[in-house]
């Protein structure tokens, strides 16, 4: 198993994809997959609803050391169904009870620039 260090270093998420496209099988597609440091976003969705997705956009907000470095933030990634805008967020915020005021800041920092319509 591959550590959070291993991860932000080397960060190959092909494998973990590929686990996941076994995983649900050929019935399924992944539509995205986004990384930030250790952290990554991926969505599947049934080849059925293949043809009606559009508009897929994906991006990252680090909050980080010095807001650069990439072992904290968001990851968002969105795409409209048909009529319906979807949005899926992840995040990895500051732990811990001491970590509220970072994790409020970093909060209003991911929902402010994450901009995915």
């Amino acid at each position: 198993m591959r550590s959070i260090a291993t991860a932000v270093i080397a960060p190959s998420k092909a494998k973990w994809e590929a686990v996941l496209q076994e995983y649900f099988g050929e019935n399924y597609v992944m539509i995205s997959g986004f990384s930030l440091g250790a952290t990554h976003l991926a969505v599947f969705v049934h080849i059925s609803l293949a043809p009606i997705i559009s508009n897929v956009k994906s991006e990252c907000i680090a909050t980080g050391i010095q807001n650069m470095v990439g072992n904290k933030g968001g990851i968002g990634i969105s795409f409209t169904l048909g009529k319906s805008n979807l949005l899926f967020v992840s995040c990895h915020l500051a732990a811990g009870q001491e970590g509220v005021d970072k994790r409020n800041q970093d909060f209003e920092k991911i929902y402010k620039a994450l901009v995915l319509q």
